[in-house]
């Protein structure tokens, strides 16, 4: 295997397609920063960090503090969204780092054989509990929030043509760095990225009457498109209504509930061999994120096997690939690696549970 370069890695530790290596002792950080924001990337898209919050009747839930939540005491005063809940406590610093391989679940503490491929160099994993005990604690009234999240897939002979994820993500956002607008009408839709050369996804924002900011990103989307998403859009109980646009209507899978909408990783643990220099060769990213597979498809991804289980092979540009499965459906399992696709499915195969005494985890350790 070749190594794979820094934004490569990037995609893994943040989900977050851009910008440069994010090591193993920054993991920490960027996921507090990033929380459900960052799983607006799916695989590949580069808006997550773009956001500007800015929720001012949420912060009236926080005590004086701007750390320790107060209970919301009435339900109608509820943040809709996970995000808009979350926003409404922080600061919070919730993310802890594990001192040993040993403290994670048996369903995440996974590794290669070690027939398959060297041994990490490099492994850590981090704790978010905290967060779900503070958000049921500030909102201990409330009813569950919301997951309003769609996964629209066009799939032919094995290989998806096109994803689209729709999602609401909270009340009144502002949204930065807009490329252009759109006029649909009711709506003004704020494109945040054009199509990329390698699978044409494109992102966009919109404002409904409610206030409800929505998210979309997805492989194509022409100008029409958007425009007629915005248009034919409703929701029904707690699911997005597409059945009049015409990209559902076109689509093998529409996926509800993708996921995405609700609460983070409670678990995140990753395992990287690097070459002597330090530069990344091979990637293992396990957690408990628990949602669809289908968001880390893009325009090109391969439905494939992996020793049994339904995966999904992605070219991700620069001679890098990545493997994604679930050997249950709450733990996703991503395997980033160079040049060879095959090589890499071979790895997979081999990936399993490994006991907390992994002599191979506890040699590559680096707690903070």
């Amino acid at each position: 295997m070749t190594p794979f370069d820094d934004d490569e890695l990037a995609r893994a530790l943040a989900r977050v397609p851009v910008g440069t290596y994010a090591s193993l002792d920054s993991l920490q950080n960027r996921a507090h920063q990033l929380h459900v924001r960052r799983r607006l990337t799916g695989a590949g898209v580069a808006a997550a960090a773009a956001v500007a919050v800015g929720i001012p009747s949420a912060l009236a839930l926080t005590s004086g503090d701007g750390g320790t939540p107060t209970p919301a005491d009435d339900p109608a005063h509820c943040p809709v969204t996970y995000d808009d809940r979350l926003t409404s406590i922080q600061p919070i610093d919730t993310w802890a780092q594990l001192a040993r391989p040993d403290m994670l679940p048996p369903s995440i503490r996974l590794l290669w054989d070690e027939s398959a491929a060297p041994p990490p160099t490099e492994a850590s994993a981090f704790n978010n509990s905290d967060e779900a005990a503070a958000l049921e604690a500030a909102f201990e009234q409330c009813p569950p929030p919301d997951d309003l999240s769609v996964v629209v897939v066009q799939s032919a002979g094995g290989v998806v043509e096109r994803r689209v994820l729709v999602m609401a993500v909270g009340q009144e956002r502002e949204i930065s760095d807009v490329v252009r607008t759109i006029d649909a009408g009711a709506a003004e839709i704020l494109i945040e990225s054009e199509a990329r050369p390698l699978d044409g996804l494109v992102t966009a924002w919109w404002h409904d009457a409610d206030g409800m900011t929505w998210y979309v990103a997805g492989s194509s989307l022409t100008d029409d498109e958007l425009v007629e998403l915005v248009q034919t859009m409703g929701t029904v109980g707690d699911e997005i209504d597409l059945s009049a646009w015409s990209v559902a209507q076109d689509a093998e899978q529409i996926i509800q509930h993708a996921g995405v909408g609700d609460r983070p990783a409670t678990y995140a643990y990753s395992a990287t061999v690097q070459l002597d220099g330090g530069t990344p060769q091979l990637q293992l990213m396990v957690d408990d994120d628990n949602r669809t597979l289908w968001i880390e498809a893009m325009a090109g991804t391969r439905e494939v096997d992996v020793a049994g289980v339904p995966g999904l092979l992605s070219d991700d540009g620069g001679g890098t690939w990545r493997l994604s499965w679930q050997l249950d459906p709450a733990t996703t399992t991503i395997l980033y690696g160079a040049d060879d696709p095959e090589e890499l499915l071979a790895i997979a195969a081999t990936v399993g549970r490994v006991p907390g005494g992994d002599s191979r985890l506890l040699d590559a350790w680096k707690p903070q």
